[in-house]
């Protein structure tokens, strides 16, 4: 999606070493980054997150130097975490897989 009412710029990354995370134990590091168009790292963005599987650390945070980072940990099924962070009427989303070994 293009950039927010204040031409803010959302981007999401999940972080988990390997091809995913395990069912009930697993937990990956999120990472939202805020920027205007010029680049630049917005302070004080309110960011909302939301997953389809696994519980958020949290679920609301405001950005610091640009950035916020939470954990997502693996719920007790298999499948597919989509992540999607808002920012104004921005969005952008990451996926996480959530795997049985």
């Amino acid at each position: 999606m293009g950039p927010s009412y204040s031409g803010y710029t959302v981007g999401v990354t999940a972080q988990y070493g390997g091809v995913g995370i395990v069912i009930s134990s697993g937990s990956a590091t999120i990472r939202v980054e805020v920027v205007t168009a010029k680049g630049v790292p917005v302070d004080g963005a309110a960011v909302v997150l939301s997953t389809t599987l696994g519980t958020l650390g949290a679920a609301a945070l405001t950005t610091v130097n640009g950035v916020i980072t939470t954990t997502l940990t693996a719920p007790a099924v298999v499948g597919t975490a989509y992540i999607t962070a808002t920012v104004e009427n921005a969005t952008a989303t990451t996926t996480v897989p959530i795997l049985a070994f």
